[in-house]
């Protein structure tokens, strides 16, 4: 019974302030960098075609899973990068799905040192079914009793600058705060989405020949909602750019493993796996990602360079 009250009211907070969690959130976040800031479109000198799936809280009744593809890369002497994602989030009641646009101006600073200017803009179709949730209050107005959909632009902007062993960058995501309202509309319940802001740094760092140690962490800085700033902190040990085993840790939530392999220096898959460390931990059995990359190679001497092995 308690865990079906605490899949309501995750649900009935989604529906009224948020999409799921807001911003698609993965462990395993340098696999894709595009997913949390849209000046890292093309920042790398291939294209890449991505897929994902994570599925989270397996064995919790309506838990949270996301679907992800997407494309990038850069044109114009790698001065333009280009991207487009599309994502499925599916929560509860609670199903978003998106198609993202991204653009990002880069600016050579010096060799192997790049600017980036990015800006994305995004539809979304957010669908509540009504008629799958249970209300403590029969009288309940601010959800509908049945299905309804909202359309939604949104807007996207970023910073990103990366180097031969440095990346980083920051990004803010909802930045004009689109409004949601499910209900009819002289009910006048409207619920706003929160703008988020995520900081992310990382380094290569050679250890010998044969080993790379890349650290990173990424933060995040929301409004509006329970968890106002949260810390990502992720590590991976690299065997000859072909084989990586890391760990990651956000804080007051989750901590887990993952494991990468490059095939060819084409073919990238990777799987994580992750448990709760909060209260959500006795509910339910962990939550699982899978991605897996296809690069397009324009510049076959990239191969020499660690920086590709990492996307950075």
């Amino acid at each position: 019974m308690k865990k079906h009250f605490i899949l309501f009211s995750l649900t009935l907070s989604i529906g009224i302030t948020a999409f799921g969690q807001q911003t698609v959130r993965f462990s395993n976040y340098l696999f894709n960098k595009m997913i949390i800031n849209p000046a890292a479109a093309g920042s790398n000198d291939y294209i890449e075609i991505l897929g994902s799936y994570k599925k989270q809280w397996v064995g919790f009744n309506g838990s949270p899973q996301t679907s992800f593809l997407s494309i990038d890369g850069s044109t114009y002497d790698q001065r333009i990068g280009l991207g487009l994602q599309v994502v499925n989030d599916k929560t509860g009641a609670l199903n978003q799905t998106g198609v993202v646009g991204n653009l990002a101006s880069r600016i050579q600073l010096a060799e192997n040192r790049w600017l980036s200017l990015g800006f994305s803009t995004g539809w979304f179709r957010n669908t509540l079914n009504g008629a799958q949730l249970t209300y403590p209050d029969p009288n309940e107005i601010a959800i509908p009793n049945a299905t309804s959909s909202i359309d939604l632009i949104d807007f996207k902007l970023g910073v990103f600058y990366k180097d031969n062993q440095n990346f980083g960058g920051i990004s803010v995501f909802n930045v004009f705060k689109p409004k949601l309202n499910y209900t009819d509309a002289n009910r006048m319940y409207e619920g706003v989405l929160s703008r988020h802001t995520y900081l992310f740094a990382g380094r290569v760092l050679p250890i010998n020949e044969q080993f790379y140690l890349v650290p990173s962490m990424l933060y995040k800085i929301s409004g509006n909602t329970s968890v106002k700033n949260q810390l990502d902190i992720n590590a991976k040990l690299s065997y000859r750019g072909t084989i990586a085993l890391g760990g990651s840790y956000r804080n007051n939530e989750s901590a887990g493993l993952f494991l990468e392999y490059i095939h060819n220096n084409v073919v990238r898959i990777a799987y994580a796996f992750d448990f709760n460390t909060n209260g959500l931990q006795n509910y339910q059995n962990g939550s699982h990602e899978i991605m897996l990359a296809y690069r397009i190679i324009k510049n076959k001497q990239l191969i020499e360079n660690p920086r590709y092995f990492y996307g950075n």
